[in-house]
């Protein structure tokens, strides 16, 4: 008969010691990281690869007018649309990167719980039902 006292080989850890168990639990030193090496450094960034992409000053060969780079041209081109279409995202793109964009988070300060849900005007279905008025109504 096998000895149920002993740890089987999915309830050891990788050092041996028996997972689940509060003798595990302990705190680094002090000064001692839980991440000695650090976070890997990724071979492949899509932040790395967009900002070189926005210091070019062409591209696929076709030159940027007026020697500016692909970020300026972008730049110039939103604040174009800005002033002349009559689509206010891009106002409001501009606004939330030159004053900071507003939060949607509403902290309320008391013990009870709330949840706050809400979509934007844009993202709902116009062929969808109207929301329910009130009750009895």
């Amino acid at each position: 008969m096998a000895d149920t006292n002993q740890p089987t080989d999915k309830q050891k850890s990788s050092n041996g010691a028996r997972r689940g168990r509060v003798e595990n639990l302990k705190p680094f030193a002090p000064g001692q990281s839980g991440n000695p090496k650090g976070r890997p450094k990724n071979e492949f960034s899509l932040t790395a690869l967009l900002r070189q992409a926005m210091e070019k000053d062409a591209i696929d060969g076709v030159k940027i007018p007026a020697g500016k780079t692909v970020a300026q041209a972008l730049v110039e081109r939103v604040v174009e649309l800005a002033l002349t279409s009559n689509d206010f995202r891009y106002v409001k793109e501009i606004w939330d990167r030159m004053d900071g964009k507003v939060p949607d988070k509403i902290e309320v300060n008391d013990a009870r719980s709330y949840k706050l849900e809400w979509e934007d005007a844009d993202s709902r279905d116009s062929d969808a039902d109207p929301a329910p008025g009130p009750a009895g109504g």
